[in-house]
């Protein structure tokens, strides 16, 4: 079974640390540049989730997206 992080002893923590750290930076690097993405194609009044077609006026989704959307958290209700 495995030590919860708050278990571990000041070597192994080291250790830990060690072994995961590049796994944390790749993570938020991944985070940060998704966020980026986000916020650019929202400026240039592109769909932030498909990337494809023009976003309505006032709104970030195009109208397939905007649709998808509301049917998913339409089924979720339901449940």
């Amino acid at each position: 079974m495995k030590k919860k992080t708050s278990e571990l002893t000041p070597e192994e923590w080291q250790e830990y640390r060690r072994v995961h750290r590049y796994t944390r930076l790749g993570r938020i690097r991944s985070l940060q540049k998704k966020r980026e993405e986000y916020h650019w194609y929202k400026e240039h009044g592109i769909c932030t989730e498909c990337h494809h077609a023009r976003a309505k006026p006032g709104y970030t989704l195009c109208e397939a997206c905007a649709k998808r959307k509301w049917q998913r958290k339409k089924a979720r209700k339901k449940k």
